[in-house]
């Protein structure tokens, strides 16, 4: 991948004409903005507002809530691609980008210190502040003399101090260059310390960084920014009607299914209820006629009489709990009675054995946890 400097001329080495190639632009601008935590929802929208409309901006975190954005204006990002025509631009970045990868490919800045970096272009230079992932606008400073140089790299320093943000803290510096004459003076006149003042012997240092870094930005044509958009809108679209469409779905199947299984619910209940009350009939019909049965094939046993003589027999302060009679031939039937004590009147007495039943026999029984008398006779045609 070619690689290059695109200011007032272009600046870099196309030997091997790649397809690809990398592009630095000096002519950026640089701004910084600090959102609070409960505006991040909007933060895309704040971040765009920062330049107007006929710039394209790309941003990097600084921390939690403060943000560096950068802009290029859209007809020199035009200019840009126009001019590799028929080449892809596979990185457009700022030149201070670019700077910052070579000082971190050569480790040069050391821990709480700041970069100013003189980029020497022969019949100018730039004038670039690095801190950390902050960067300056490059200062284009025409090479008059070096005493000149000097002033004006003093005052770009002093500009930088005065509009820093974010920080509190002393602006301690390491002067690069691969101007070798600059950085003697500032030696010899000792404005910074010999150990402040690094030389590098690369003519374009931000196209060393170019080559091998890997960055987190891109300035695309504002055109394919735009169908990028739409096209991201439209997925988004598509995917909201996808979901939208299989919760529907999903409600539909669901009430379907429910009224279905509602409808088969009452269905099977009326089914159920219709055999209820057919089998209840069935047994009302046989007991029926099991009693006719019983009343008119043993016309001999006075069951009358029975209940008349089993009833008075009960003392006083006792209830009849329950009767019973069973046929265990065709004129033999056999009486079950209980009787219960319901008040004191009845607590000592016994059923008394009188008329049919003066042959009966009487027990005393428990029934439902208390006591009670049983009482049994065997009836026959005879009674």
């Amino acid at each position: 991948m070619s690689c290059f400097i695109f200011d007032e001329q272009l600046y870099g080495d196309d030997q091997g004409h790649n397809d690809k190639v990398a592009v630095c632009v000096v002519e950026t601008h640089v701004k910084y903005l600090t959102i609070p935590f409960d505006a991040r929802l909007r933060k895309e929208a704040m971040l765009q507002q920062v330049f107007t409309d006929d710039f394209i901006v790309q941003y990097e975190n600084l921390s939690l809530e403060q943000y560096q954005i950068l802009g290029i204006k859209k007809d020199l990002v035009r200019s840009v691609y126009e001019h590799f025509k028929g080449r892809c631009v596979d990185v457009l970045v700022p030149y201070a980008v670019g700077l910052r990868a070579y000082v971190n490919q050569k480790a040069i800045a050391k821990e709480g210190h700041a970069v100013i970096f003189i980029d020497d272009f022969r019949r100018y230079c730039l004038v670039t502040i690095l801190e950390g992932l902050k960067v300056s606008l490059p200062r284009r400073l025409i090479q008059t003399d070096v005493e000149h140089l000097i002033k004006e790299i003093k005052r770009s320093q002093q500009k930088y101090m005065n509009e820093r943000q974010f920080s509190d803290q002393a602006l301690n510096v390491v002067v690069v260059s691969n101007h070798k004459e600059l950085l003697s003076v500032l030696s010899t006149q000792q404005f910074y310390t010999q150990e402040n003042l690094i030389y590098v012997d690369d003519d374009y240092p931000a196209l060393v960084g170019m080559k091998s870094a890997r960055f987190g930005m891109h300035f695309d044509l504002p055109e394919k920014i735009a169908r990028d958009k739409r096209h991201q809108e439209f997925r988004l679209n598509l995917i909201f009607l996808t979901v939208a469409g299989g919760l529907l779905m999903a409600a539909l199947i669901f009430f379907t299914l429910t009224y279905q299984y509602k409808n088969a619910m009452q269905v099977e209940f009326n089914r159920l209820q219709a055999q209820y009350l057919k089998d209840d009939n069935v047994l009302l019909r046989e007991s029926q006629r099991k009693f006719v049965g019983i009343l008119t094939e043993s016309p001999k046993v006075q069951l009358a009489n029975v209940y008349y003589d089993f009833v008075s027999s009960v003392p006083i302060g006792q209830v009849v709990k329950s009767i019973t009679i069973q046929r265990f031939g065709k004129d033999t039937w056999q009486f079950h009675g209980e009787t219960q004590v319901t008040d004191a009147l009845g607590l000592g007495k016994s059923f008394l054995k009188e008329g049919v039943f003066a042959t009966a026999r009487v027990k005393e029984v428990m029934s439902a946890g208390e006591w009670a008398e049983h009482i049994e006779l065997e009836l026959t045609h005879g009674l």
